[in-house]
């Protein structure tokens, strides 16, 4: 009789733990490791909504602006007008485009009051079958708000038109309103941010134009050897 009860309460803890696991499975966002299929797939297989988490790529450390500069093929003072969410082009992930106005350009062949986009990860989508999906990107990183000016570095276009930023949240640098630098890069070490984190805007673009036509003195030079 004793084996018999000891049996029932194994067998309840069995289906307790069992039951547990399920719904533990069912709350945590899973990664991007755990399945290859689309997102969409993964928003119908949950019902409804599905949340991963995408850790930021911030590649090389860019030390100072000299580095920043020389890995940057456009850099601008811009001014974001909207956004939107896409698939990537395997749609396992989710990428924001954000349409800046150039205000400046401090350093490459864009003109002023050109239209381009920037592409940086995450965001959010609907779906037509009433699902959704959301990718939600950790590691310390800020994201552009409609409205608000920044300086950004820029690296290769993606495709016409469609910019990456230089070291995802490095190459971005937001002009607030009272005249302080904002990186959206929130790693508190880093070189960069240490530097230049509330410091004034004219200090931060004047360094940025010293750099700009120091790099550009060394091209001169290394072109007529």
């Amino acid at each position: 009789m004793r084996k018999i009860m000891e049996s029932k309460k194994l067998g309840k803890r069995y289906v307790l733990s069992s039951v547990w696991m399920l719904m533990l499975m069912m709350l945590v966002p899973q990664t991007f490791s755990q399945s290859g299929d689309s997102l969409q797939e993964r928003a119908r297989r949950s019902e409804g909504g599905y949340i991963a988490y995408k850790e930021v790529n911030f590649g090389a450390i860019h030390l100072n602006l000299n580095g920043l500069i020389k890995q940057s093929n456009q850099v601008l003072i811009g001014t974001v007008l909207s956004n939107h969410c896409r698939l990537t082009t395997d749609e396992r992930s989710i990428n924001t485009l954000y349409k800046i106005r150039v205000d400046e350009v401090l350093k490459g062949a864009l003109s002023n009051d050109r239209i381009v986009e920037v592409s940086l990860p995450g965001g959010y989508l609907s779906f037509n079958n009433d699902t959704h999906a959301e990718v939600r990107v950790t590691g310390g990183f800020r994201k552009l708000l409609d409205g608000r000016q920044y300086v950004l570095f820029l690296d290769d276009t993606i495709e016409n038109g469609v910019f990456l930023s230089t070291g995802e949240a490095q190459g971005l640098f937001e002009l607030r309103k009272d005249n302080r630098i904002l990186p959206a890069d929130m790693r508190p070490e880093h070189p960069l941010v240490k530097t230049y984190k509330e410091s004034k805007g004219e200090d931060f673009l004047k360094a940025i134009r010293e750099a700009v036509k120091k790099e550009s003195a060394g091209s001169s030079v290394n072109d007529n050897q």
